[in-house]
């Protein structure tokens, strides 16, 4: 994939979870779906033939949180919660380097794919579902 194609999914993706209806675990989107909303988009890279994909996570200053890594460029669709509002941050960064994100204490997440989840209906059956919404929506 190209980093045109990476930055309009991302894009498309964000505008896709603003516009579905608010559900669980995104009633809040973006505050505090990072992690879930990563292991979302990530789907729907591997599904488009991204080459590397990577779920991040990171910690500073007692906050966490999540973004991807796709074929080497970080992309976060929930780096403008609220907690981050005073840093300006933009509702999608596409980006080969980031200073924010070298901040944080980042690692590759425990869990890296939404079959990662036991199936249950608390939080793989929601999330799958959320990527056959944003599947349909998600088009560039």
């Amino acid at each position: 994939m190209g980093e045109d194609e990476i930055r309009s999914l991302a894009i498309a993706a964000r505008r896709a979870f603003e516009e579905r209806p608010r559900v669980h675990p995104f009633e809040r989107f973006p505050d505090g779906c990072c992690g879930d909303a990563s292991l979302v988009l990530a789907q729907l890279y591997r599904e488009r033939g991204a080459a590397s994909v990577v779920v991040m996570t990171g910690d500073r200053e007692g906050a966490s949180h999540a973004w991807l890594m796709v074929e080497a460029l970080i992309v976060d669709i929930t780096g403008d919660q609220t907690i981050f509002a005073a840093e300006g941050r933009p509702a999608v960064c596409v980006a080969a380097e980031s200073a924010w994100h070298e901040r944080w204490a980042a690692r590759p997440m425990r869990t890296q794919a939404i079959t990662d989840y036991p199936n249950d209906e608390r939080w793989r059956a929601p999330l799958l579902h959320a990527v056959d919404q944003l599947r349909a929506r998600a088009t560039t």
